[in-house]
């Protein structure tokens, strides 16, 4: 797993080196509230402000329904469901030109 880890963390970098100084890489567990929070925080420090989210995490496994454990459940809903809310819940308490069904405010 470390391995694939660092292979996907140098991958990234050679990407945000392709693409310029106006990206940055930021490692975490997008269904983790503090990792989300640390992603915002470092937005906020580097840019000072977010114009846009692109919400593209997503896990897929397969398992017969018997197999499937509550763990194994959590982890696919956590990613792939639980992510998009934390991001957009967030968003909503930073963004203020966010739609006003967001009850957007400022940082």
């Amino acid at each position: 797993m470390a391995a694939e880890a660092t292979g996907v963390a140098e991958q990234s970098a050679a990407a945000v080196e392709e693409i310029g100084r106006n990206v940055t890489g930021v490692r975490g567990d997008v269904s983790n509230v503090a990792d989300v929070e640390r992603l915002f925080a470092q937005i906020k420090q580097e840019k000072g402000k977010l114009d846009i989210v692109f919400a593209n995490a997503g896990v897929v496994r397969y398992a017969a329904l018997g197999a499937i454990s509550e763990e194994f459940f959590d982890s696919i809903f956590d990613t792939n469901v639980k992510a998009c809310f934390l991001r957009f819940r967030r968003l909503c308490l930073c963004c203020p030109t966010a739609h006003p069904s967001f009850s957007a405010r400022r940082w």
